[in-house]
């Protein structure tokens, strides 16, 4: 049956719609949502910028664990399936990571901002989102309908745990010690990679409040020049480490710890000098 479905959507297949949900489909991934967050960060609110990572963060992080527990195969390669993005389809195919990413950052987004203009995105982006990852051949329905859920349950799970925690490192620190708890069910690519940039939000977070401490209210041009200055950073970095590192589950971990780090924690000490 859900062969069925896939084949279906995928018989409106043209150059158009794989442009467009390739492109949507990107809107989920980890740079995109690295420098989204970084955005909330430096322009916006600080805090709301911490609770939309850790949000996104630790929900994926869940999201690598219980592909982990079901091991269920992706359609990749079944019949009639033509499947595209498959460098970004790494790991099992329960629940979708992508339309959770999507379900999650635009429901923590709404919760953080409550406008209109949001809410409207939040029923629209996900559910692209989870039709781009059926559309390019990756994931099954069950896999997106759960994937959506989950977005929308954890991105309320964690806006109570962010208000109701006062020590925040310990909050985090309790998340990073029970995500590994499914270190026995296995080791995937996506799993280390999560796990690193949780470890690397941690002591970003950690060295930036003793260390750093930058001030959010400067005036609105600053605010986006520090923006942009990050995003060429964050770009150096992610490209530089991803063309020296080597290709192993140790390397991994430490790739992405170090940019979440470098990101969130490194980056804002030049604040003090971009005038």
């Amino acid at each position: 049956m859900e062969l069925q479905i896939l084949r279906f959507i995928q018989h409106f297949k043209c150059d158009f719609l794989d442009v467009l949900f390739e492109t949507i489909s990107i809107t989920a991934e980890d740079f995109f949502i690295i420098l989204l967050i970084s955005e909330v960060l430096w322009i916006f609110n600080k805090k709301s910028g911490e609770f939309l990572a850790f949000s996104i963060i630790s929900g994926l992080l869940f999201n690598c664990g219980i592909k982990n527990i079901f091991k269920l195969e992706r359609p990749i390669g079944q019949e009639g399936i033509e499947s595209e993005r498959t460098h970004t389809a790494t790991g099992y195919s329960f629940p979708s990571g992508h339309t959770q990413n999507s379900a999650t950052l635009w429901t923590s987004l709404y919760l953080l901002f409550k406008k209109r203009a949001l809410k409207i995105i939040l029923f629209i982006l996900p559910f692209l989102t989870a039709l781009s990852r059926l559309y390019l051949g990756v994931h099954y329905p069950k896999d997106v309908v759960i994937g959506l859920l989950l977005g929308v349950a954890f991105s309320y799970l964690s806006l109570f745990l962010f208000n109701k925690f006062q020590n925040r490192t310990l909050l985090y620190c309790i998340v990073f010690l029970v995500s590994l708890l499914f270190i026995p069910f296995g080791l995937s690519e996506d799993y280390v990679k999560t796990l690193g940039m949780f470890f690397g939000f941690i002591l970003s977070s950690l060295f930036e409040k003793k260390f750093v401490n930058y001030d959010i209210n400067v005036r609105l041009p600053k605010r986006f020049l520090r923006w942009f200055v990050g995003v060429i950073f964050i770009a150096i970095v992610y490209f530089a480490m991803k063309l020296t590192f080597p290709d192993n589950l140790g390397a991994d971990f430490l790739r992405y710890s170090i940019l979440i780090f470098s990101a969130l924690g490194i980056y804002p000490l030049a604040f003090r000098f971009i005038k």
